[in-house]
């Protein structure tokens, strides 16, 4: 008889606030999606846009970010002996 495996998991999880600056937040654009890989014309756009956006709530604004991480251990499946011989 085999007994099953078992998988333990734990998550853990932080928050912060961070505050940015609308040229703080300009040089991270780029890293996001694939934005750096939009042709000229479009990340110009895109960035004309988030000078707008950020510009209009004053200059800066506060972004709240949560990280999870999340764990996991599978165990083996073993070797359960019941003492119960086979008939032969």
């Amino acid at each position: 008889m085999t007994a099953s495996a078992t998988t333990v998991a734990t998550a853990r999880s932080t928050s912060s606030d961070r505050a940015y600056t609308r040229d703080e937040w300009l040089e991270q654009v780029p890293a996001f999606g694939g934005n750096g890989q939009l042709p000229p014309d479009e990340r110009k756009s895109l960035l004309t846009g988030f000078v707008a956006a950020v510009d209009a709530m004053g200059g800066r604004f506060t972004m709240h970010c949560t990280t999870v991480v999340v764990t996991g251990a599978k165990t083996r499946a073993r070797r359960v002996h019941s003492g119960m011989s086979s008939p032969g």
